[in-house]
């Protein structure tokens, strides 16, 4: 889900599958997202009409190109569907709602981040960025 979320948001996105060991990045890199789910639930409602509802919690944490933490925020997502016909189509469905919705709001919200808003000011001085980093 992140990843069409952030290709939406940038020229090019390259998927890290493990933080390099030596802790230094490509310097083509000039921030790393790390997306979590935070919180998941669902449940069954078994009420005359029955419904299924997911909830999930992502927490995104960006660090800049240096590997040091910016900062990181939730988004949350649900999804609920009514008149199951069977429990297990019912929960991939409002699962994939949940995250659909999780993916809309850090699009929605991302440029009004404070971490965002900081990681971008950094890039526009990227000179000053990397003093304050070693000093």
């Amino acid at each position: 889900m992140f990843d069409h979320a952030l290709s939406s948001l940038f020229e090019e996105v390259v998927v890290i599958e493990e933080w390099p060991a030596n802790a230094t990045l490509d310097p083509e890199v000039v921030g790393v997202f790390y997306p979590r789910i935070e919180n998941f639930y669902g449940g069954i409602d078994t009420g005359w009409q029955g419904r299924y509802y997911a909830n999930v919690t992502y927490r995104t944490t960006l660090y800049d190109s240096l590997g040091e933490e910016v900062g990181s925020w939730t988004v949350y997502g649900r999804g609920e569907v009514r008149q199951l016909s069977f429990v297990w189509q019912g929960a991939g469905e409002v699962t994939g709602l949940a995250l659909r919705e999780a993916g809309a709001r850090f699009l929605a919200g991302f440029r009004k981040e404070p971490a965002v808003i900081r990681w971008l000011e950094r890039l526009q001085r990227p000179d000053a960025a990397r003093s304050q980093s070693a000093g």
